[in-house]
């Protein structure tokens, strides 16, 4: 079998299709996530209604205290298909609930990259008093070359189960003085002075005097 020119530029070609046909971006919630992520793995969400089939790693965002989610943008292929430049949508109810319209964007990625094998940190606002303290609250997320996936998104500081806090109040240093126990008496730190116990004897004799306790 001979290798003709036309032959190798077929196979070229065919190379070059079978790469494209390969994920060329994905969106990650931290930076170990992102370095786990692998060509193979992402995908093309169907526009920005749905979740797609994504086997890359899976973690939940914090929502800051600002109202924002910051995610990190993984590119493999240079130009227009590993854009890290996406749009995103918001799902209250999972991946398999409704999104809806699109979600501000604070900061972007890059429309066309000029190298391959890349990353750009992306901040999606996110409308506030939403109720994502539970994990079911979802992000799908579109590059302008197709490729994407969805990650789940939860509040700061709403933890489910309640919020568990102990209680950090200082006990009363007041003494309580009902019943008919006797209560005890206090001296000042560093007094060497006990104090008095009333007697009968202190009451008897000619010498008999009111005794203050101190």
């Amino acid at each position: 079998m001979f290798c003709t020119p036309k032959l190798l530029l077929a196979a070229t070609l065919f190379c070059s299709l079978f790469s494209s046909a390969l994920g060329h971006a994905a969106i990650a919630v931290s930076q170990a996530d992102a370095d786990k992520i692998q060509r193979s793995q992402a995908v093309r969400p169907k526009n920005l209604d749905s979740c797609p089939d994504y086997k890359g790693p899976v973690g939940a965002a914090p929502v800051a205290a600002d109202g924002t989610v910051t995610l990190i943008a993984k590119h493999f292929n240079p130009g227009k298909d590993g854009s890290t430049f996406f749009n995103a949508a918001l799902s209250l109810t999972g991946e398999d609930g409704s999104f809806q319209n699109p979600l501000e964007i604070v900061q972007n990625g890059e429309e066309a990259p000029k190298e391959a094998n890349g990353q750009d940190t992306i901040v999606v606002k996110i409308p506030g008093g939403l109720p994502c303290g539970d994990g079911t609250c979802t992000l799908v997320l579109q590059s302008k070359g197709g490729f994407g996936n969805c990650v789940r998104i939860v509040s700061e500081g709403d933890t489910p189960g309640g919020s568990g806090s102990a209680s950090t109040e200082a006990p009363s240093a007041t003494a309580t003085t009902g019943g008919s126990k006797a209560k005890a008496t206090c001296r000042p730190k560093g007094s060497t002075q006990k104090a008095k116990r009333a007697h009968a004897r202190d009451f008897m004799g000619a010498d008999m005097f009111y005794r203050r306790a101190d």
